[in-house]
């Protein structure tokens, strides 16, 4: 389902600009800038979430900062 989709979007078809180029435009014609959109989406879809290294760290000194204060849970 989903190749035909981005098979139809990476077909060169006639496109009119309606602005201005300037610095910060971001070329986004040609065969070559689709091919390394789409395989950076892929792998960036296909990594494992991350955990959330700080709060992984940061919870067991709390809990034990709380456990000395007597106010764990």
């Amino acid at each position: 389902m989903h190749v035909p989709m981005l098979a139809l979007a990476g077909l060169p078809w006639p496109r009119r600009r309606s602005w201005p180029e300037s610095a910060g435009t971001f070329p986004g014609d040609g065969r070559r800038c689709f091919v390394v959109l789409l395989v950076s989406v892929i792998l960036h879809r296909q990594r494992p979430p991350r955990s959330f290294p700080g709060a992984i760290t940061r919870a067991p000194i709390v809990e034990h900062f709380l456990m000395q204060a007597g106010r764990l849970f």
